[in-house]
């Protein structure tokens, strides 16, 4: 191995050098999401390059503080919401470092909404038509 300097060039014993590429978040990283109450939401992200060991801390954006929690027990490559609650909806945040410290890092905005269930969709619908067919039923009475 020689290694040269502005002194000029030093050999030294054979050696090996393993030369890995930089930490990344392999796009497209998070992405926005939308999930449903009660539902199970996983974002899940892939590394490239690091040396190994990597580690993982996911993170939920405080609103009022406007700086990033870290989620506890949140440390590898994906992190589950189960079951989405309506306070799940905010921005997440990932970061992903390797024994050299070498660090990456991506967010994304998680917007919850609320479902209606069957049942309640259904009964909705029911409504909808029965009421439809009154004000007809209505409406051909008076028109005689």
């Amino acid at each position: 191995l020689t290694i040269t300097d502005n002194v000029g060039p030093t050999a030294s014993a054979a050696s090996s050098v393993e030369i890995k590429n930089h930490i990344s978040i392999v796009p497209p990283g998070i992405e926005d999401s939308e999930a449903t109450v009660d539902d199970s939401f996983t974002f899940t992200i892939t590394v490239d390059g690091g040396l190994s060991p990597v580690t993982y801390e996911w993170s939920f954006e405080d609103d009022d503080a406007k700086t990033f929690v870290p989620i506890p027990s949140a440390t590898g490559p994906s992190l589950t919401l189960s079951p989405v609650i309506a306070d799940d909806q905010g921005t997440y945040q990932v970061i992903v470092s390797d024994t050299n410290d070498e660090t990456d890092d991506d967010s994304a905005f998680l917007t919850v909404s609320n479902a209606m269930p069957l049942a309640g969709a259904l009964g909705l619908a029911l409504l909808a038509a029965a009421s439809a067919f009154g004000g007809a039923a209505t409406l051909r009475r008076r028109k005689h």
